[in-house]
């Protein structure tokens, strides 16, 4: 099984093949240059090197084993030779890292840290790093040259949109209108405000605040979402700042995009199940995820999550009144136009590459498979569910996703991090999804404490939310997720 070491030559190599593969699949699919002119696979190795290079070199140091010591020498050695060769990096990186603060920062900072977790990693370990660290390592530094590019433009664009419809709507404004391709090119937030009319209020409040306090609290407290998510699907505290440099969430984070609270809705569902009601009052299809009360015969949270949708629809109604509720069907008929004729806006949806016709069939087939399952598995699937029927995606949705790809085994888990850590080969991203809808039917593919929890981010977990969500209909609300 893929969460089985071996430890044959055949098994070493077999090892190897997946950091090996990982790179080659970056470098193939990136674009030759990254910043700045510089060539792509010196932004990925570099950092790599910056960790392995001090690790290795401090495990050989404290090593007892005098050939054991010269061989991993002679790594160090090859380690400096390909030292030498990226010497043409900071030909191209300094003139630009002179004259960007922002850069030099990345720079310095990202070198230090590299090499200071390489020095204490091969301290604490005595060994060499093996094939499935060096693998982590790429998916960390592939994540960081992504993080990089994801934030040097559109900070808070998706906020601002927020912001702007919230504020039509204090002033009596039309909020409902489908921009030309023309002017959202000029400005992106611009792009259609799709969301229902019971969000008005709350973007309409926020419009009370200075614009620097309500980015402020709108970036807090996504980033506190994004912790609680994490940690209720059983990340543990170790691998916490790694998945929170995923491109997905820091993406979502940057541009202020609503997918973060859903996020958070959707990781509370079984042990809250009134926020349940709360996502499809932001985007409908994802309100996916609540079908899971009905399937595990959750009465009283079908019934808390159905009272405060009631609620909030009949406190918010006389405010934002019944013209905007029909403005509102009418802006996503013409939504559905526009991203017809505009095929990038519809981002990475499955519909942009197999036709609506065919992304619907697959999505309703994968939420056939997600009702069948019951338990956490069904749970994590029904988000799978949520992105294949997706009219838009970009890659910040992505993050409802995580539930299932956390359920692979550490080799395929850091593979599917990899391949969702740069913003080339989107198609790719459904290969992850197909792979993560598959898993729990296929046990090899699957996370197995029992095979060693060092290397995934679940640690001893068996699956996200953990056991607790195993259990026979009406039996009761699950216990806490394990600290």
């Amino acid at each position: 099984m893929l969460h089985q070491v071996s430890r044959s030559a055949a098994g070493r190599l077999l090892e190897w093949l997946l950091p090996i593969g990982a790179a080659a699949y970056l470098v193939t699919v990136h674009d030759r240059q990254g910043w700045f002119g510089t060539p792509y696979w010196f932004s990925l190795v570099g950092p790599v090197t910056a960790v392995v290079a001090p690790w290795v070199a401090v495990a050989a140091l404290r090593s007892r084993d005098r050939r054991r010591a010269l061989r991993v020498t002679a790594v160090v050695v090859a380690t400096a030779v390909l030292l030498m060769v990226m010497a043409a990096w900071p030909a191209h990186l300094v003139p630009h890292v002179t004259t960007s603060r922002r850069l030099l920062v990345a720079v310095v900072g990202g070198a230090i840290a590299f090499v200071g977790v390489g020095t204490v990693l091969g301290y604490r370990t005595d060994r060499a790093p093996s094939a499935l660290e060096v693998l982590i390592a790429i998916a960390v530094a592939s994540s960081l040259e992504t993080d990089l590019y994801v934030t040097s433009y559109g900070f808070d664009r998706d906020l601002r949109t927020f912001l702007r419809a919230g504020a039509d709507f204090i002033g009596g404004r039309t909020v409902y209108v489908i921009p030309s391709l023309a002017a959202l090119a000029r400005d992106p937030t611009l792009a259609p405000f799709v969301y229902p009319p019971v969000t008005l209020p709350l973007f309409g409040a926020l419009n009370l605040l200075s614009l620097n306090v309500a980015e402020t609290v709108w970036l807090v407290s996504g980033t506190a979402s994004i912790v609680v998510a994490l940690r209720r699907f059983g990340v543990g505290w170790r691998w916490l700042p790694v998945l929170l440099l995923w491109p997905p969430a820091v993406q979502g984070l940057w541009v202020g995009n609503a997918d973060v609270p859903v996020l958070v809705f959707f990781a509370l569902i079984p042990g809250v199940s009134w926020v349940a009601g709360l996502s499809p009052l932001v985007k409908v299809q994802l309100g996916l995820p609540g079908l899971w009360l009905l399937r595990e015969a959750r009465w009283r949270g079908v019934a808390s999550a159905a009272l405060l949708v009631t609620g909030l629809l009949l406190v918010t109604l006389p405010v934002v009144g019944l013209g905007r509720w029909g403005a509102w069907f009418g802006q996503l008929d013409a939504f559905a136009r526009f991203i017809t004729i505009d095929p990038p806006s519809q981002g990475v949806a499955l519909q942009r590459y197999l036709g609506p016709v065919l992304a619907t069939l697959i999505g309703l087939s994968v939420l056939v498979v997600a009702l069948a399952r019951r338990g956490g598995d069904g749970l994590a699937s029904l988000g799978l569910a949520s992105l294949a029927l997706s009219p838009t995606l970009y890659p910040h949705g992505l993050t409802l996703g995580l539930p299932g790809v956390l359920r692979l085994c550490a080799p395929l888990f850091w593979l599917a991090f990899v391949v969702t850590s740069t913003v080339y080969g989107t198609q790719a991203y459904w290969l992850v999804m197909a792979c993560a809808l598959i898993a729990p039917a296929w046990p090899a593919l699957t996370h197995a404490p029992a095979a060693g929890t060092l290397h995934h981010p679940l640690g001893d977990r068996v699956a996200p939310w953990g056991t607790a969500l195993d259990r026979p209909p009406g039996s009761g609300r699950p216990g806490p997720v394990r600290a």
